[in-house]
């Protein structure tokens, strides 16, 4: 509660408006900071370049953690989101910062990965961004009664 009166407090003192224009301008400069050269792209996607890389980094914790999408849509059926770290798609998202001339953000998913990857070699199925496992779909008991990690093959291999 504590918290929430000084974030209040701070909102109140310096003005929505304020902070809005604030936080725009950073994630102008931050989308705008690399000096990669757009001009022989057409206007349109020169900025559907920059939107998307807005779009990824509000997807990425300031812990590194990846999710792979903020919709809630699922929650009405399902009762679950697709909120999660799923290794798989964090490893290509972090590629594609990478690629786009923002490897710090790629540093940041690996270093979430180190913190969580199984000291056996595995990622497990999903992570919630603090790095706790993710609910999973798979049995924990195969068909023959043996016990099986909730892991999926693909999660560990994009990472290695």
């Amino acid at each position: 509660m504590d918290e929430v009166k000084n974030i209040d407090s701070t909102v109140r003192k310096a003005g929505v408006e304020q902070l809005l224009l604030e936080t725009e301008n950073y994630w102008s400069a931050w989308s705008n900071k690399k000096n990669i050269d757009l001009t022989r792209l057409p206007r349109a996607v020169a900025r559907l370049f920059k939107e998307s890389l807005l779009i990824m980094r509000s997807h990425v914790d300031n812990l590194g953690g990846i999710i792979s999408s903020c919709d809630s849509d699922m929650l009405q059926f399902n009762r679950d989101t697709y909120s999660y770290v799923w290794p798989r798609d964090g490893a290509i998202t972090a590629m594609a910062f990478d690629m786009a001339g923002f490897p710090e953000v790629a540093r940041m998913f690996f270093r979430f990965c180190d913190e969580t990857v199984n000291p056996d070699g595995y990622f497990s199925h999903k992570y919630s961004t603090d790095g706790s496992i993710g609910s999973s779909w798979h049995a924990l008991i195969d068909s023959s009664g043996k016990m099986q990690l909730p892991i999926q093959e693909d999660e560990t291999h994009l990472y290695c």
